[in-house]
């Protein structure tokens, strides 16, 4: 028999004492056991230890930004407009290619590693490329989305 006290809104049973917990504080229990580990525990930052004359050495993006860009040949094809950074961790250098009256440079994107940083004359080299297979790539537009199939209203 639960015992009732009386209180100034009702009456309000007193919880039973000992017994099983709410059906609500066990499904709690268990998704929070089921979570995976990203979601249950923090997990520490892996930091790397570098070697700074080695970073030091490198290239920042603003010095390679605008620079030019020619092929083996010597022949010029473009310069650097900005990089994309993929999610899968692979980086793209946006080529600034061509010039057309009116129409403004054309843009592209190749892979970053196929650019060759090390020239003796400061260029930046895209070996085997040349402006005409360029500007067969497709044109890369910022923001762009896949294109959804178009509906009629």
């Amino acid at each position: 028999m639960l015992v009732t006290r009386k209180r100034l809104y009702g009456t309000r049973r007193k919880p039973p004492q000992g017994g099983l917990p709410s059906p609500w504080l066990a499904a709690v229990a268990v998704v929070l056991c089921c979570l995976p580990g990203q979601y249950s525990a923090a997990q520490p930052v892996g930091l790397v230890t570098l070697d700074v004359n080695e970073v030091a050495n490198g290239y920042p993006a603003e010095t390679l930004k605008l620079k030019i860009i020619v092929n083996d040949k010597n022949e010029t094809i473009g310069k650097i407009n900005d990089f994309i950074f993929s999610k899968d961790e692979r980086i793209f250098a946006v080529l600034s290619v061509g010039d057309f009256i009116g129409a403004g440079p054309r843009l592209v994107a190749v892979p970053f590693n196929s650019l060759k940083l090390d020239d003796s004359r400061g260029f930046i080299v895209l070996p085997g490329a040349n402006r005409a297979a360029l500007e067969k790539l497709p044109v890369y537009l910022y923001n762009a989305q896949p294109s959804a199939s178009s509906s009629t209203r």
